[in-house]
């Protein structure tokens, strides 16, 4: 143990000066290779996040194609409907027509005509029957 300059410090058994680490071969290629991946390793992100980048941008773009298409389809599918729908009921306006037409062939008039009663042969019966009621059914 020494006393310099107000202080105090040890210093190993052996007078040998500590080795810098910066004098050592093997430290300074170890330095020099994680340095060498370091670079690697930043271009390879680098390339990575570009590549992610472009398949967004794809994957984005076909997601927007495909969004594009369902919607013509809907469109596509909503005009076939209303042309089904048109279509029905202009069928069935077409058949209530022809029902109402043959109706109106099969029956001239409306309300028919009651069929006539025929006569009795026999007056006399007819004319008693009339007299028995008398005035009060009038």
């Amino acid at each position: 143990m020494t006393i310099e300059n107000g202080s105090l410090e040890s210093k190993p058994a052996g007078d040998k000066p500590p080795r810098s680490a910066r004098g050592n071969p093997f430290w300074q290629a170890a330095t020099a290779l994680a340095l060498a991946a370091i670079v690697v390793l930043f271009i390879n992100i680098h390339q990575l996040g570009t590549s992610v980048a472009q398949q967004r941008d794809a994957t984005t773009a076909q997601i927007a194609k495909l969004g594009d298409l369902i919607a013509q389809n809907n469109e596509a599918s909503r005009q076939r409907v209303e042309s089904v729908a048109r279509e029905a009921h202009d069928s069935a306006m077409t058949a209530e027509e022809q029902a109402k037409a043959d109706l109106r062939r099969a029956m001239p008039t409306w309300p028919p005509k009651s069929p006539k009663k025929p006569r009795s042969s026999n007056r006399r019966s007819n004319r008693r029957n009339s007299r028995w009621r008398g005035s009060w059914m009038s």
